[in-house]
């Protein structure tokens, strides 16, 4: 039937295998010198006792590290197993549906879950917390399927109900995202500039962010308005019961990631976000964009409009919310037409005031939205199975059962889910329990299960160009400095732009951060710092270029400086064609420092991310075959290009997914019965 979701469901766990295969393996080539030892953040620091009971992993710290020493693993090889694990679980169920089961995506979602709770700074990124939370509900998404008994393609009647949660991140996420951009009082949204500036402040910008960047400015303005009216508005389609508003929310969330995806470099947030949109699909929809049509299908009657096959009813429904839609965009915005130069310009009318009242209407209104909806998906699931004459297998019991276990298991989850979503509004969050609050405190600070998102609420820059960090080296303290180059941000101006994502190189993305606060905030920073006085092999193998291959420099400092697009088309610019970039000293971020300085290391000290390891002798003990594997598995790899690994493993599984008989199978079953739907309609 084209309303199941078989196709739907496989192609969502198979995304998240594949999203998981590049977290794992984008992790693996950075983890001596992010939380080795001699690591920027030592991971062994924050890592509790080993486990005494159950009781105490669940409870104080749930990672699977707390475990390892059980086997002879340390913290920074029980790193490496987990990532390797992951790697080698996410890459099997990618390549093979009949592991894309329940089990599997829980050993991959607690295996990332303890990899995060010893990240630190370097992973408490949004898309880490998206995975997790995404990642779960694979969990609940995906079959039992234990041995084999049914096919992992199978329609089940609950999976309406779990599919349903993704469609509620989903818009949980492009809600807030919308929301926040204004709640955050940024003038640059409120004056919809962001744009202007988004392109060359991101995170890690692509050579297609240089080119979006020239557009002109009542452009930009237009794009930022209807982002947000995209993610606070058209987001709400997401529930519509409509088929056409559906695939039209979904339709315009793919533009804008693919904007996003195009410009810039942010892991794999967008593929996550792609993954999710999965829900706002069925198995019509999906069949439709994999096989290709063809003219050996005489019986498929002919594609009329799309107001041929909508009731007078619903035509009248899509013209109310749409005239609703607009109402709120011209209320919300003004537009101002010039002709010559030809330009549309628009500007946010209202003000916070009037966003705050807004929303202490509009977020109970999505709540009441989100409840109708679960509340149908659940009935409806619980009809169909009792409105069944011929039920595959007889199992109508057990389908129930299912349908009443998963809607219990949503009903919970959607309901602990309201707690961040409430906090966009004072008033509105002081009506949420407070029971409720605990227990989201609880479950979010613990297992992540639920999230709140926020990511652009401070990531465009006020002003022109990027804040960026250079570390410089010197043997004389007013002597020539030499600059560490690092792979994927700006450091030399003429360095091309780089297309990075999947792959998320978490050093250089940290110090965008870094260059936005100060060093006494970031003590990582100075341990950093302090690992490139001593010639850490492990962090050095982080950068591009170390300036001091020989010998470390007896000081290095930090100097910040402001980054902008150089304007290549310009006549008077004075730049080489072949710079991308512009830069100008702001200040020093931080004042040249020596190894031998005691107050240096005694701040470390008293920070908690040095404890003079480096002066331990060398550890002799026997180490069990399984920490010789791996440790000869790390000296063979070392830590090497991420990117080109997420590549690699990337393409070889898709390929072999390809040989995968089940995708053959499923797209068949599926145009068998388009097709005995077609000859229907024609006999009729």
């Amino acid at each position: 039937m084209s309303g199941d979701l078989r196709l739907t469901k496989d192609l969502f766990l198979w995304s998240i295998s594949v999203i998981y295969l590049f977290a794992f393996a984008s992790l693996f080539v950075q983890i001596p010198g992010l939380y080795g030892d001699k690591g920027i953040l030592p991971a062994r620091l924050v890592v509790q006792n080993e486990a005494e009971s159950f009781h105490d992993l669940v409870t104080n710290q749930p990672t699977l590290l707390r475990l390892l020493p059980k086997v002879g693993l340390d913290i920074k090889t029980g790193m490496d197993f987990l990532s390797l694990g992951g790697i080698i679980v996410s890459f099997v169920a990618m390549v093979s549906h009949d592991y894309r089961n329940c089990v599997v995506f829980g050993v991959l979602w607690a295996f990332y879950l303890s990899l995060f709770q010893v990240g630190q700074t370097f992973l408490y990124f949004e898309w880490d917390l998206l995975l997790l939370e995404a990642g779960f509900l694979a969990v609940i998404v995906a079959p039992l399927n234990l041995f084999g008994l049914r096919d992992v393609t199978e329609h089940r009647a609950h999976d309406r109900i779990t599919m349903w949660l993704v469609k509620w991140l989903l818009f949980r996420l492009t809600f807030a995202s919308g929301i926040v951009k204004l709640l955050s009082k940024s003038s640059t949204w409120w004056s919809l500039t962001a744009l202007e500036h988004h392109y060359e402040s991101q995170l890690l910008p692509t050579p297609m962010a240089w080119l979006f960047h020239q557009f002109p400015d009542w452009w930009h303005q237009l794009t930022a308005a209807a982002i947000l009216t995209v993610q606070i508005l058209i987001s709400l389609f997401f529930f519509s019961p409509l088929k056409l508003q559906r695939r039209f929310s979904l339709y315009v969330q793919i533009a804008f990631v693919l904007l996003f995806m195009l410009t810039g470099n942010y892991g794999f947030y967008q593929y996550l976000i792609l993954t999710l949109g999965l829900s706002l699909a069925d198995d019509h929809f999906i069949a439709g964009w994999i096989q290709h049509p063809t003219e050996a299908e005489p019986d498929h009657p002919k594609r009329s409009s799309w107001s041929d096959r909508l009731s007078a009813l619903e035509i009248v429904f899509v013209a109310m919310t749409s005239a609703a839609v607009l109402f709120i965009v011209f209320m919300s915005f003004s537009f101002n037409l010039s002709i010559s130069p030809l330009s549309l310009q628009p500007e946010i009318v209202i003000s916070p005031e009037d966003l705050d009242l807004a929303l202490y209407y509009l977020l109970p209104l999505t709540m009441a939205i989100g409840a109708i909806s679960l509340i149908w998906q659940i009935g409806a699931s619980l009809i169909k199975v009792l409105s069944q004459k011929c039920h595959h297998g007889g199992n109508r019991l057990c389908d129930l059962i299912g349908c009443a276990i998963f809607g219990l298991i949503a009903t919970s989850l959607f309901v602990v889910s309201l707690v961040p979503h409430a906090a966009m509004q004072k008033d509105v969050e002081s009506y949420v329990p407070e029971k409720l609050q605990d227990i989201y405190s609880w479950t979010s600070q613990n297992y992540h299960f639920v999230n709140p998102y926020n990511l652009y609420l401070k990531s465009t820059d006020e002003g022109n160009g990027r804040l960026e960090i250079a570390i410089e080296g010197s043997n004389k303290l007013h002597g020539a400095w030499k600059e560490y180059s690092f792979r994927y941000k700006p450091n030399d101006v003429s360095n091309r732009l780089s297309i990075v994502a999947p792959h998320q190189p978490r050093l250089d993305s940290q110090m965008w951060f870094a260059a936005r606060g100060r060093y006494d905030q970031n003590p990582w920073f100075l341990n950093f710092i302090f690992r490139l006085m001593k010639n850490e092999r492990e962090v050095l193998e982080l950068l591009d270029d170390n300036p001091f291959p020989d010998k470390p420099p007896k000081y290095l400092r930090a100097v910040l400086y402001r980054y902008q697009f150089a304007n290549k088309r310009s006549k008077t610019d004075k730049l080489a064609g072949s710079d991308w970039w512009t830069r100008e000293m702001v200040q020093e971020y931080l004042p040249p420092l020596t190894v031998d300085e005691p107050s240096f290391v005694g701040y470390l000290m008293e920070a908690g991310i040095y404890y003079g390891w480096d002066e331990e002798p060398n550890n002799t003990e026997e180490h069990n075959l399984l920490y010789v594997i791996l440790d000869a598995i790390r000296s063979l790899l070392g830590q090497g290009n991420g990117n080109l690994a997420c590549i690699l493993l990337g393409i070889s599984g898709f390929v072999l997914t390809l040989v995968d008989p089940c995708i053959k199978f499923a797209l068949e079953d599926e145009q068998l019965a388009n097709g005995i739907s077609a000859r229907g309609l024609n006999s009729k």
